[in-house]
């Protein structure tokens, strides 16, 4: 268990030595917002919080999603005919018909 945690203990003891001050003032900074929007809407944006946390989730819901698929999503490799309905067996055939034709493919 030990051998589990260690790396992840060390690395986020690491992270909070060169961001701490930064985690701990937006965490300052979001009370402090919250609090000034309680006093200004008069506890107002209290009762706005279901209405809020509702718009946000299906946003939520997508980046999840998207973080969870792999990125660029594989594809379907289809060869490309360009409009053109012809086999390649048949443009094959009509290539050995006409290289008699062409100088630099007589032998």
């Amino acid at each position: 268990m030990k051998m589990v945690f260690d790396p992840f203990k060390s690395h986020l003891i690491k992270w909070m030595k060169n961001n701490g001050w930064k985690l701990l003032a937006a965490i300052a900074g979001i009370l402090v917002g919250v609090v000034a929007a309680e006093i200004i809407t008069s506890v107002a944006i209290t009762a706005a919080f279901p209405m809020i946390i509702n718009s946000i989730t299906p946003y939520q819901i997508a980046d999840a999603i998207k973080s969870a698929t792999p990125y660029p999503p594989p594809r379907i490799r289809r060869p490309r005919t360009c409009g053109i309905r012809f086999s390649m067996d048949s443009i094959h055939q009509q290539l050995n018909k006409l290289k008699p034709l062409i100088p630099q493919y007589r032998l």
